[in-house]
C-alpha cells in the first residue's frame, strides 16, 4: 500500500513518511478486524440464545404453535 501511495505522488518524501503511514494503516486495519470479531461475538451469542430460547417449553411462540396443533 506504502509503495502505490508513493508511486502515486500522495505520499510526501520524508525519512519517516513511509514508516509512520505503515503504522498508521496497521492500526486501522487492526481496528477493523477488532470491530468485526466483536461483531462475529456478537452475532454468535445471540444465535445461541435464540437456539437456547426455543428449547423452552413456555414461550410464547411454542404455545401459539401448540394450539395451533390442536
Amino acid at each position: 500500500m506504502i509503495e502505490r501511495l508513493s508511486a502515486d505522488g500522495l505520499l510526501v518524501q520524508q525519512a519517516d513518511t513511509g514508516q509512520r503511514a505503515r503504522s498508521i494503516g496497521l492500526a486501522l486495519c487492526g481496528g477493523a478486524e477488532a470491530s468485526a470479531q466483536q461483531q462475529h461475538e456478537a452475532g454468535k451469542q445471540k444465535a445461541l440464545d435464540n437456539w437456547f430460547l426455543q428449547k423452552q417449553p413456555d414461550k410464547a411462540g411454542n404455545k401459539r404453535l401448540r394450539n395451533l396443533k390442536r
